[in-house]
């Protein structure tokens, strides 16, 4: 649950476009706040939870999402 080693890492890529599963633990501080900044798309907190089972149903949404 490094935050801020998230942080870099998504400062330092040159990609369009990035999904991100996690958990939500690491949804915390600098992390949430640099998310907020930059107006990504958050699912699962603060709403119904993705659970494993979901999220294997969620798969074709993510291919869509990552071409």
């Amino acid at each position: 649950n490094n935050s801020e080693r998230l942080v870099e890492w998504l400062r330092a890529s040159r990609a369009d476009h990035v999904v991100i599963i996690t958990d939500v633990d690491e949804y915390q501080a600098q992390f949430r706040e640099y998310l907020d900044l930059r107006g990504a798309k958050v699912e699962g907190i603060g709403t119904e939870p993705i659970h494993a089972t979901a999220l294997m149903n969620y798969s074709k949404k993510l291919r869509k999402i990552c071409q």
